[in-house]
């Protein structure tokens, strides 16, 4: 059951992207379907998609509760169901809160310059309250029950230190190369230039702040780069402006120079795109180039010519964790409790 609804998390994520681009540039139905497109070739999203975990339909609440919050901006409806959202983003995995908190700050500095004090000050009061009250009671029997503020892996994985931080941003720069995010440097610089959208400036906030966050935590221990994953519909919505942004730039050329510079942007789409499925492609075209060595076990994965049955090392690492299970359930005295 969790691992169909994470591909359905996954599917209406790509299928939510698609819309959100559709909505915001109809003229462009071509354009649109980019960053969809880089979701569906993304290896991290798809292989998260199937894992039984929160991830996919994490990145599904905060596509719903940023694209809720900007569709609030720009039309002043659904003002109730921006918290809402959040609250189901804050359920499914606690970084919620940070998001939740990014937004009420963008929307303070937003509206002083577009809304009355006071009049800020009670909608910025109103979804606090109303995120309080329904995040509230799972808070609340949370603590009561463990005791602790956060969740245990805050305590149990995040320690802080020179190296963490060095480790976080390794994270990061090894997600860059293996995706290929520097093909798309000059689209990405392209948004820098020009003046931009309320909604470019929203979606680019809450990327870097949780990219600093990744890099304070250490990164992830687990493959396919599955923090970066929650943030990755962002992260290619705006990849995908930066290059419509360059179209426009480079259409507005004289015809023959028009006509280059479309096919030169295109094959920086099909580039980007290419770059983006690396990481599944290589395994597929050249897998010897995908072998890894277990240091430990000294088994190579995938397993080589009936070497071992394993496909990645994650299957392998989960049968042994079962072994010790079983061993434990065996021989540990009855009742006895593991640290």
């Amino acid at each position: 059951i969790a691992r169909t609804l994470g591909i359905l998390a996954g599917a209406l994520t790509i299928l939510g992207v698609v819309w959100f681009s559709r909505d915001l540039h109809p003229e462009r139905p071509v354009l649109s379907l980019l960053a969809g497109a880089f979701l569906t070739l993304h290896s991290g999203f798809v292989a998260w998609s199937t894992a039984g975990l929160e991830t996919t339909l994490f990145a599904f609440f905060l596509l719903l509760a940023a694209w809720a919050y900007l569709h609030y901006l720009s039309t002043g409806k659904r003002f109730w169901l921006v918290p809402v959202l959040f609250v189901l983003l804050s359920l499914t995995r606690t970084d919620g809160l940070l998001f939740f908190g990014l937004t009420l700050a963008h929307f303070a500095v937003w509206g002083l310059r577009r809304v009355d004090l006071a009049v800020l000050v009670k909608r910025l009061a109103a979804w606090a309250l109303v995120f309080a009250a329904l995040y509230g009671v799972y808070f609340a029997w949370r603590y009561s029950y463990y005791g602790y503020l956060l969740p245990n892996v805050f305590y149990a994985k995040i320690g802080g230190g020179v190296q963490q931080y060095l480790r976080g941003m390794r994270y990061l720069w090894q997600y860059a190369r293996n995706y290929g995010l520097w093909v798309v440097l000059l689209p990405l610089a392209v948004l820098l230039r020009r003046k931009r959208e309320t909604w470019i400036d929203y979606l680019a906030l809450l990327v870097a702040v949780y990219g600093v966050y990744i890099a304070y935590a250490g990164g992830d221990g687990l493959g396919f780069f599955r923090f970066v994953v929650y943030i990755a519909p962002l992260v290619y919505l705006l990849v995908q402006e930066g290059i419509a942004a360059l179209a426009d730039m480079l259409v507005r050329r004289p015809a023959w120079q028009g006509r280059l510079a479309g096919v030169a942007l295109a094959a920086l789409a099909s580039v980007s795109l290419l770059a983006t499925s690396q990481e599944t492609g290589m395994a597929l075209l050249r897998p010897d180039s995908r072998h890894w060595r277990d240091p430990q076990s000294q088994l190579v994965f995938p397993g080589r010519n009936g070497s071992n049955p394993y496909l990645w090392y994650d299957n392998y690492f989960v049968d042994r964790l079962a072994a010790a299970a079983r061993w434990l359930d065996t021989y540990a005295p009855e009742n006895a409790l593991v640290a």
